[in-house]
């Protein structure tokens, strides 16, 4: 290791590996400790098809991944079908939900049924499903048998004409 280190140096290495202190050089490039002013839109995050994680006390807070999703308390999803993720409590002042296509209940007094309420709801449903397609089936024989005694008493009164 060489010596020379101080503040506001460096360690560098050269092609062959040999490493000297430098001046740290300012840059105007990247993004400072502290912020910084931008007169034009500048971006921060990854060119490639990488996630980009966000730490603090080195440990992970939050995660942007390479698909535009952002998890919070949580590295990885398992269904990146939402857009926020988060893996805790959440508080907010206000919430707005698109009621033109939620499926979401958030009356106060709306109770959520037990699971196997919901299992017996969705039994009752199946019957009744196939109860319907029973009926419908009937009602398909029935105008079949009236279409055909029909054509069958047209038959007759043809026969007995002659």
């Amino acid at each position: 290791m060489p010596t020379g280190a101080g503040a506001g140096l460096v360690l560098t290495s050269d092609a062959s590996g040999n490493a000297t202190w430098q001046t740290a050089q300012a840059s105007t490039a990247g993004w400072s400790f502290g912020g910084n002013t931008v007169d034009v839109l500048k971006t921060l995050g990854t060119v490639d098809n990488n996630d980009f994680p966000l730490i603090t006390d080195n440990l992970e807070r939050l995660r942007i991944t390479a698909g535009g999703n952002v998890l919070i308390g949580k590295t990885s999803q398992t269904n990146s079908g939402y857009l926020l993720d988060v893996n805790g409590n959440i508080r907010a002042n206000k919430i707005v939900v698109n009621t033109s296509s939620a499926d979401f209940v958030f009356e106060p007094c709306y109770r959520l049924p037990s699971l196997q309420q919901d299992q017996t709801i969705r039994d009752y449903d199946q019957k009744f499903k196939q109860q319907e397609e029973q009926t419908k089936s009937m009602q398909e024989r029935i105008t079949r048998l009236e279409q055909l005694i029909d054509s069958s008493s047209a038959l007759s009164t043809k026969h007995s004409s002659k």
